[in-house]
Order: C-alpha cells, then structure tokens, then sequence
C-alpha cells in the first residue's frame, strides 16, 4: 500500500545530510593502511580494504589539520591523533587516544581527548618530528613553534620562527634542523634554517632579493631544495648541498667511491662453506649451528639498523648561500616540491611543454625531469613501509608507487549536522581572521568582542550561505575599510536530504504480554536477520539489549 504525506517537512529544519566524496586533509599511518582525514569539518576514519569510513568528531565546528602517529613499541609510544579543533569558541590543539588500543581507528571506539593548547590564536599547519616526540605547528599569524610531547620540565613550547604571514617549513630527517621560508618587512620570502631547539640564530640560507619557498630536506639530509624567483615571475628548483665537500665532489669522485665499494663487497665476502658428508654429523650441526647463529646475529643487525635515529645532518653554513645551485626547466613553473624514496629523487609539478603533471629528478646526475604521474598529488608524503608516495589527488587518498601507479581510495560518508551550528562557526572563523590578520590592530577603534555579539546569533539563524555571506559583510562594514569582502564558495548548506532513515527490522515476531526482562521472541521469520548463523535468535530467546541500548 503506497501511503503519501503531503503535510509539513518531517525532519528538523536545521538538521542538514550530506554524502562526502572528498577529503580536505589528510594523514596516512606509515604503513598506509589506515588513515585519517576531514571532510565536510568533520574528522573521520578509513582503511584501504573496507574504505566505510568512521566518523571520529561530530560537532558543529570544522576539525583540521590531522596528524596521524602511529604506535612504536619500543618507545612505548601509542597510536595518537592530533588534530586543530574548536572547542569553546577557540581552536587548540588536541590529542586524541583509542580507549580500544588493540584495534584501529577506523573500528568503532571511545576516544580519550587531551587538550595539548590552551591560547587565543589559531593553530594550523601540524607536523609530527621524525622520532615522535615532538609536534611542530604555527600560532596566529605565523609564529611557527616545537612542542615536545614527552612532557616534564623541558615540555615549554619553543619558538622556531616568528613572522607576519605563515612560514612553509620541513624537518631534517635526523630532527636537529627546521628550514623554514619567512618573509621580511619588504614581503621578500626567503629560506633559513636553524636548530630545531632553537639555541642558535638561523642562518639565511637564499639571500636573494626575489621570493624563495617550500623547503624541502632530502632523505639522507645532504640536500635542501627549494623552489626561488630569479627572473621576471620564472619560479625553478634550486638545491644546495649542506656539506661543502659534497658540493665539491665530481662525477668521477663518486664513480670511483661506487666501484671501490662494490670490488669490497666482492672481494671480502667469506667463502661458502662445503656441504657436510655422512658420518660428519657433529661438526655439520656445529657449522649448522654456527650459520644460525651468524644469520640471527646479521638479522639482529638490520633490525637495529632500521631501528637507529639517523646521526645529526652536519651543515657547513661558511658561505653556504654561495653553494645553492639551480635547476631550470623553462617556463615550468616548478612547484609542490616532495622527496620520493630513500634516495635523491626529487618530485614536482610543473607544466612542461605545455603538459602539467607531476615529475621527478634525481640528484646528482639524472636532472632531466620524467613524468611520474599526469595528475597533481596534495599533501604528498613517501614512507618505506607503504612502499609510495600517500597523499590526495582531486580529493581522493591515493598511494602512488615508484612506477607511477596509483591506486584510488574512494569513499562515500554520510554525515548529519546543526547547520546552525556549522553557520555559526563559519562566521566565528571569519571574525577571528579579521582579528588577527587586519592591519590595524585597534580595529578601527571598535571593540571587536562586542562585534561577534552583535552578528552571532544572526548568522547561526542566518539558513544559508549565502545569507551568511550577507551577515559576514555587515560585520566587515563595522571597519569601514576598502577591498574588503567576502564571497562564498563550495555547496550550498541549504537543507539537503540525500537520504531518508529506513526503520530496521531484526526479523522477530515478540510476545506482547510479556512482563520482561527484555524482549521474548515468539517466532522469527525465514530469511530474516534473526535467522543468519552469526546472529541466529529462536522462540523463547529474550532479547536484552539492541547496539547496547
């Protein structure tokens, strides 16, 4: 019997449904087979297999930044998330932990919150250290800070860097040094490098006039690159190498540092031993016990390898500027640069001969650029275990191996939200953008607090965004400026029902008299859920509880 209801809308009003194709941020485990990532402000779960992915947050505020870490038995360190999140009308930083820690982030659990921020100024831009114990972030405008995680008395929050717009940084691999991008008073961007615990001034490693962005430390920490202005708006790859004699050393040099190694190798190997007879039983288990030995030993020895923090990165910053070397591809406007695998092998995009994709060289002799990828990859991040190059491509999580092949995560999450709420926090975001960032700092001689009162509760009622868009410029009108402005951009947040709930059935017919405990099944239908072996119910089962309710 079709049955239709032509009355007023069943749903709240302000509930608002939306299904989520693509991710905003995104932060893989080093293995690559889970992750972390935000969509639609919220922050969410996902494995490479299932891809159903889990909702972690579910406010009315937008999540960002995620930073996965994954667990490190031998440091005791557990898996921990850390994300920029608004709670009390102020974005901090918090830590997140599995209550479950024996299963993954994408299965469903509790999670314990830490706040590990607690200040006025918005914190974005998160980076994890290489040996996880400290996260790297920036406050406000661009102040850019190292905070351990081990706490105790050495737990202060460092300051690396503080500037008038947000710094492009990297992290040595042995974790000893930040190379960061600051721009001047004369909004000239250039590149520096100081140590990680801040004891020494950083030194400017570009010394150039023209702008000097996105550093980048290779993976053996010989090589910084960087992308620099030198003529008229060309942007090309520039490199230089940290330690002196590395810059001075020939392709011959290391030809013949290649060839003395590899006749080492051979020539100093020990024999294999020959194959034990019959009757040579005890010296055969002797030798056979040896080699065991020998090969644990050897074992022994590459995992304690694989388990060393790499060695402090030595610089030789005498007349370091002098040593920075460029690599032009003409009119390609390199940029988004990244390191791919253990060696020198330096990823970009760029435009060549009219082709945009993303494409590789390796240091020091293979500089003519090959395409790796047709596609641009944000966020990208290579790791050993995951054996390629994670990040998003159009949205989407993606692990791209060394051949170019790529393989696509794609997934659907369904989320509900306040669109109140969501409005509301989207005007509060713009307010604290006009707080830190306007050039006056008395705001006209208005008393900005009082501002937010005045609009609030108009944009959380506001309904769309676009009427949003009309309470955020009445607030911008409040600093009588010029060029100010504010458009709107992505889905409408109108209410959208993508989809309706459908009442589940567990396939029971129940006794209605009955007193209770529980539910008592009188009989349960064929084919239903109730009759499938892993949740099979018979006649006089009593049901207690449903999803723990």
């Amino acid at each position: 019997i079709e049955i239709r209801y032509a009355g007023d809308p069943l749903v709240d009003p302000d509930l608002l449904r939306r299904e989520l194709s693509k991710a905003d941020a995104i932060s893989f485990a080093d293995d690559g087979l889970e992750m972390v990532f935000t969509a639609g402000g919220d922050l969410w779960a996902m494995d490479t297999v299932l891809k159903e992915p889990q909702r972690l947050t579910e406010t009315g505020s937008y999540e960002s930044s995620p930073v996965l870490q994954t667990a490190d038995k031998q440091s005791d360190t557990p898996s921990r998330l850390f994300v920029v999140a608004r709670r009390d009308d102020k974005f901090d930083i918090w830590q997140a932990e599995r209550a479950n820690t024996d299963g993954y982030w994408w299965q469903p659990s509790d999670l314990h919150w830490t706040q590990l921020t607690n200040d006025a100024a918005v914190e974005s831009n998160l980076r994890l250290a290489p040996d996880g114990r400290s996260l790297y972030f920036v406050r406000g405008r661009g102040e850019l800070i190292r905070l351990p995680l081990h706490g105790g008395d050495d737990a202060t929050p460092i300051t690396i860097a503080d500037s008038f717009s947000s710094p492009d940084y990297d992290i040595s691999p042995c974790g000893t040094w930040v190379a960061f991008a600051e721009s001047d008073d004369d909004f000239n961007s250039e590149i520096w490098i100081r140590t990680a615990d801040a004891s020494s001034p950083a030194v400017n490693i570009s010394q150039h006039p023209d702008n000097d962005d996105s550093p980048r430390f290779s993976p053996d920490g010989t090589l910084l690159a960087f992308t620099a202005r030198r003529a008229d708006a060309e942007s090309d790859i520039h490199y230089v190498y940290l330690q002196a004699d590395e810059a001075e050393r020939t392709a011959r040099d290391r030809s013949l540092a290649e060839a003395l190694e590899k006749m080492k190798k051979a020539r100093s190997g020990a024999k294999a031993k020959p194959e034990a007879k019959p009757g040579d039983t005890d010296e055969a288990d002797d030798a056979a016990s040896g080699n065991a030995d020998d090969a644990k030993e050897d074992a022994d020895a590459d995992d304690a390898t694989d388990d060393v923090t790499p060695k402090p990165t030595r610089i030789d910053f005498d007349r370091i500027s002098e040593r920075v070397r460029r690599l032009s591809v003409p009119e390609a406007g390199e940029r988004g640069l990244f390191w791919v695998g253990e060696k020198a092998k330096l990823a970009f995009h760029a435009d060549i001969d009219e082709e945009p994709a993303t494409y590789t060289v390796t240091f020091p002799d293979e500089l003519k650029p090959k395409k790796l990828i047709s596609e641009r990859i944000s966020q990208p991040h290579w790791t050993k275990p995951a054996k390629g190059v994670l990040g998003l491509i159009d949205g989407v999580p993606v692990l791209v191996d060394d051949g170019g092949k790529i393989d696509r995560f794609t997934f659907t999450a369904r989320q509900e939200l306040s669109q109140g709420e969501r409005l509301r926090d989207a005007f509060v975001v713009a307010w604290e953008t006009m707080r830190d960032r306007w050039y006056d700092e008395r705001l006209g001689g208005r008393v900005w607090a009082d501002v937010r009162r005045k609009y609030i509760e108009m944009a959380e009622r506001s309904g769309d965004v676009a009427t949003l868009g009309s309470v955020i410029e009445l607030m911008l009108g409040e600093l009588n400026g010029s060029h100010n402005g504010f458009s709107p951009r992505g889905e409408s947040t109108g209410s959208r029902q993508p989809w309706t709930d459908e009442t589940a059935h567990l396939g029971v017919r129940l006794v209605a008299d009955d007193a209770g405990p529980g539910l008592l099944v009188r009989d349960v239908l064929p084919g239903g859920p109730a009759d499938r072996v892993e949740s099979r119910l018979l006649p006089g089962d009593r049901i207690e509880a449903i999803d723990g309710t």
